[in-house]
């Protein structure tokens, strides 16, 4: 009897707790975030710009002089060429990906800016148009056998010397067009909480130091968890034209 009856109650309160750890990992990840937007003020208010952006294009790989730029500001250790992942600051780290497995690096980047990245789990989206040209998805993105990165919403993402209000950070959402497979899914919080509970949504964070959670249901995609992909919600083009930046066959939102 006594036996029935916590059973009962585990089973009534497991899901709650879970729900309860969820909730508290999206509140530590925006502020985070936050933390993040503050710093590159900061770093604004003294330099002039916003620290600079990617080296390779990709916002989801954070390099070594970025994380290097924000330390002062976030008042945690320089970090050293090679240190592993798991001894960044948690600063930088969306507490979603802290505990699964997945490739964080190091891995190798220009010499110019460290050596090495780090996949943290967030994008830095500052000064992209120092790299991208402002095109549509139909337009080309290679040039002279070289990639081109493609701005598709440049209205929604801060330039290097800009104060209006835009975007400066988000959880990292980025798709690669695979021709085996088609869409696949990259986000934390996907693969931390499985397929069973799906994409939850993103954070995104403005150059004004605020942050806005847009669940997935304010995004024009959805996650099938049966299939484990992105799907688009009214077909393959209008995935293409929600996405805010391309590098070659990558695609990111925010």
């Amino acid at each position: 009897m006594v036996v029935g009856i916590i059973v009962i109650l585990l089973a009534i309160l497991l899901p709650v707790l879970s729900g309860i750890r969820v909730a508290a990992r999206r509140a530590v990840c925006s502020s985070r975030l936050r933390d993040l937007s503050l710093a590159c003020i900061q770093y604004r208010d003294q330099y002039g710009r916003f620290p600079e952006a990617q080296s390779q294009a990709m916002p989801h790989q954070l390099e070594l002089r970025l994380l290097n730029q924000l330390a002062p500001y976030l008042r945690y250790p320089m970090v050293h060429a090679g240190e592993p992942a798991s001894q960044l600051p948690l600063h930088v780290q969306c507490p979603f990906v802290e505990e699964i497995e997945i490739a964080r690096g190091p891995t190798t980047a220009a010499p110019e800016v460290g050596g090495v990245q780090y996949y943290t789990g967030y994008m830095y989206l500052a000064g992209l148009e120092q790299f991208a040209v402002n095109r549509t998805t139909e337009e080309v993105t290679v040039e002279n056998g070289k990639t081109m990165a493609v701005l598709l919403k440049p209205e929604r993402t801060s330039r290097a010397r800009e104060s209006r209000r835009a975007l400066i950070w988000a959880d990292d959402l980025h798709l690669t067009l695979s021709p085996e497979i088609g869409w696949h899914y990259a986000h934390p919080y996907a693969s931390w909480m499985t397929g069973a509970t799906g994409f939850a949504g993103q954070h995104r964070a403005f150059n004004d130091g605020s942050v806005e959670w847009h669940p997935r249901e304010k995004l024009d995609i959805t996650f099938d968890p049966e299939k484990e992909k992105v799907v688009p919600r009214r077909g393959r083009k209008k995935l293409r034209d929600a996405a805010s930046y391309v590098v070659s066959d990558t695609y990111y939102w925010w």
